[in-house]
């Protein structure tokens, strides 16, 4: 076996072992722990299994040379391992994420399997867990008891990126793992041990979004956890499966289904939390009514098309209604929409008529038009008329008169894209509306000042730090009226690898 390091240096040099290690090792105190474990692993194995120990106990080394060492060491090293039956690679990311990767090379068989002993496994491990960060492992498709045994016992968190089928004594292997687990490529999940473990961990988030099937019984212990929980593979689903997910609290997403029957629907609106269907592209009026019995958001990005009939089944539904896949909205399903009892997104639509807007206005709580880049004079009066408040995130500039249209707005308006506020703007919105939300602007003039601090009803605007002390002055002696968010950090512009 022969081994060599390419490393990405500023001049585009690439340095063999000796060189690099002969540079490094000027550096780097060798008084780790799990360094000298490894050394002593390499020293007392013999053949080639001592070369190939060697050259993991050489990585565990590299791998710690981060701590302190990032001026010399660039943020990424590359160690490919040639050996006849795999290419072994392992990228040490000095930020903390170690990612390890098998290969096999194009002249080995397609049905061969990546080869990694326990012990050389339990050699990255151990140098890992002396750096923070997640452990990844690629091109990996399964785990044998040992190699299981070896990452349970990782204190970092695990990504087994590419591991797809878990055994089930595996599985339960895994689950006792202390840390988080992450699994972007299972596809089938046997063990209740290990959705318990998912449910239970320390992650906002549970995300399985390759798993296709799963009993009941594991559906059960994946809805306790507390959360998000995203199970995007699913292509369809039992009414047994449904009815166990429904305990979940927290938003549920099951983007890979693309058709849910009524009984299925009205299964799945007993959920609490938010129930997303990304996949589904068209809905019957008898599904719309079962979803509509939800007292929880419903997210429905994937509906492109929507019937006036549909439309009003939603009519009684209490919460957000989700509908950003539609492009464009015709008078009657605009009309039967504005009979929606909840927060109301149509994030989609580009372009939308006076008439759908007019027909819109009894609509009475929030109504999101975050696509939307322009708009008339026309469309500004009829949403102007609209009962509810205001979210037009798309507008980044307003003219004099369609600020005045909006000023004349009888709920809460907030422009989040409108980044600079001329001053005949500001000062149409001197008159109205009762709440003004301005939380993209990157400047504002004295004069705009003076205006934004005159308005009687209630301005919220970014940090203070993007003012001028000049403009703070002004805003603050509005009594009150101003709202400024938290001073803006400095932007990171720092990049890494993500994890």
């Amino acid at each position: 076996m022969n081994a060599f390091f390419t490393t990405p240096f500023d001049d585009g040099r690439v340095r063999k072992p000796s060189g690099l290690l002969q540079e490094v090792g000027r550096r780097h105190v060798n008084g780790s722990q799990s360094t000298r474990k490894a050394r002593q692993t390499a020293a007392s194995t013999s053949g080639g299994e001592a070369s190939q120990s060697r050259i993991f106990a050489t990585l565990a080394d590299f791998a710690l040379l981060g701590q302190g060492h990032e001026s010399l060491v660039p943020p990424t090293a590359i160690a490919v391992l040639f050996h006849p039956r795999l290419v072994l690679t392992v990228l040490i990311m000095l930020v903390g994420q170690l990612s390890l990767q098998g290969q096999q090379p194009e002249e080995s068989p397609p049905a061969g399997e990546v080869v990694i002993t326990a012990a050389d496994l339990q050699t990255l491990v151990s140098a890992h867990d002396q750096a923070a960060g997640t452990f990844v492992v690629n091109q990996i498709n399964t785990l044998d008891e040992p190699l299981a045994t070896v990452l349970a016992g990782a204190s970092a968190d695990l990504s087994l990126a590419t591991v797809s089928e878990l055994p089930e004594p595996v599985a339960d292997i895994l689950a006792k793992h202390q840390a988080c687990l992450f699994f972007p490529a299972l596809r089938s999940l046997e063990s209740t041990a290990l959705a318990t473990k998912l449910a239970s961990q320390p992650c906002w988030c549970v995300t399985l979004p390759k798993l296709t099937e799963i009993s009941p019984e594991v559906g059960r212990a994946l809805a306790a956890h507390e959360g998000p929980l995203h199970l995007d593979g699913f292509s369809t689903l039992s009414p047994e499966l449904a009815q166990e997910l429904a305990r979940h609290r927290g938003l549920l997403s099951l983007g890979g289904l693309t058709d849910v029957s009524a009984e299925t629907a009205a299964i799945l609106a007993r959920h609490e939390g938010g129930l997303r269907l990304a996949g589904v592209s068209s809905l019957s009026p008898p599904v719309a009514a079962a979803l509509a019995t939800s007292r929880s958001p419903l997210l429905l990005p994937g509906v492109s098309w929507l019937d006036p009939e549909t439309a009003t089944a939603f009519a009684a539904h209490p919460a957000l209604l989700g509908l950003d896949g539609l492009v464009s909205l015709t008078t009657d399903t605009a009309a039967a929409l504005a009979k929606h009892a909840g927060p109301l997104s149509l994030d989609g639509i580009i372009a939308i008529t006076p008439a759908a807007l007019a027909a819109l206005k009894p609509h009475a709580s929030w109504l999101s038009l975050a696509a939307l880049r322009s708009c008339s004079a026309a469309a500004g009066t009829a949403l102007a008329e609209h009962e509810g408040p205001l979210v037009l995130a798309g507008l980044s500039s307003l003219t004099a008169p369609l600020a005045q249209c909006l000023a004349a707005h009888p709920a809460a308006v907030s422009l989040p894209g409108l980044v600079h506020l001329q001053e005949d703007v500001a000062e149409a919105f001197t008159s109205g509306p009762p709440t003004l939300t301005l939380s993209g602007l990157a400047s504002l003039s004295p004069e705009a000042a003076r205006s934004i601090a005159g308005r009687s009803g209630q301005t919220q605007l970014p940090g203070q730090n993007r003012f001028s002390p000049e403009v703070v002055a002004i805003l603050k002696d509005a009594e009150g009226r101003v709202e400024f968010q938290e001073i803006d950090k400095p932007q990171d512009n720092s990049s890494g690898p993500a994890n």
